[in-house]
């Protein structure tokens, strides 16, 4: 793949963000990067105060969850030409002038699956430091790859081995499957530091469910891991050509 075949969209999938989601594409926008934002089936104002902006949507009647709303998000992008996919969090914890850092990982490693580690620092929950860590741990399990944030939403995906697959997951527990497949189908996961903004307490704003959530996502491993270790070989998809150098905004 040369530069030139290397088209990257930037995706946001939100539900019920409407306080931060605009910003972030504005931000998104001001980067000189194509959006397309994907409405979970939102019940608040988000939709629309991304009216009017120079985006792309696919808007959701009801809530599907995250993971099919990235899975909306990369059939679109291969119908309309991409060749790769980074998400961005709607909530506002990551930051787009980071794209760019993504895109480079893309330009030099075009078939891996490309995850943003996020730095934590003193304002970072708890939970989320510890639930980095039991995340990554199993990932490495069911895979034997390894990735420092298993986590973060912020990500650069492949689009044609990956778009139009079928997967177990349709919610959160979709971000883990999909890193733990890329590893199966040969892949491969890299990563590049970025930032991290966390919002006080009050006024921090998650959808994730810790008891339903979290549920989902250890059946999601115990499903990945039973598979790893089956004396099955694994279906290699097809991935890009090996990678070039060069390669700039569409």
């Amino acid at each position: 793949m040369d530069g030139a075949a290397i088209r990257i969209l930037v995706l946001l999938p939100y539900f019920n963000n409407g306080r931060t989601a605009a910003g972030v594409a504005a931000g998104v926008l001001d980067q000189g990067w194509p959006l397309l934002a994907v409405n979970d089936g939102s019940t608040d104002d988000g939709p629309a105060s991304l009216a009017g902006l120079p985006i792309q949507r696919i808007d959701f009647p009801r809530n599907k969850g995250k993971g099919r709303a990235i899975r909306a998000g990369l059939l679109w992008a291969r119908d309309h030409g991409y060749s790769h996919v980074i998400s961005i969090d709607a909530d506002g914890q990551h930051f787009p002038a980071d794209i760019g850092r993504l895109a480079e990982r893309v330009r030099a490693f075009p078939n891996r699956l490309i995850v943003g580690r996020r730095g934590f620092r003193d304002d970072a929950p708890g939970a989320s430091r510890f639930g980095r860590r039991w995340s990554n741990m199993w990932v490495r399990i069911a895979s034997g790859g390894r990735t420092p944030d298993s986590q973060s939403g912020f990500r650069a995906y492949p689009v044609a081995p990956l778009a139009g697959r079928k997967y177990l997951g349709s919610r959160y527990e979709f971000e883990v499957e999909i890193l733990v497949r890329a590893v199966w189908a040969g892949l491969g996961l890299d990563w590049v530091d970025v930032g991290t903004r966390y919002d006080p307490p009050s006024g921090r704003v998650s959808h994730f469910r810790p008891f339903k959530d979290n549920l989902r996502i250890s059946l999601m491993y115990t499903a990945l891991v039973s598979r790893r270790f089956l004396p099955i070989p694994f279906r290699r998809w097809a991935a890009p050509p090996p990678p070039s150098s060069g390669g700039g905004k569409p």
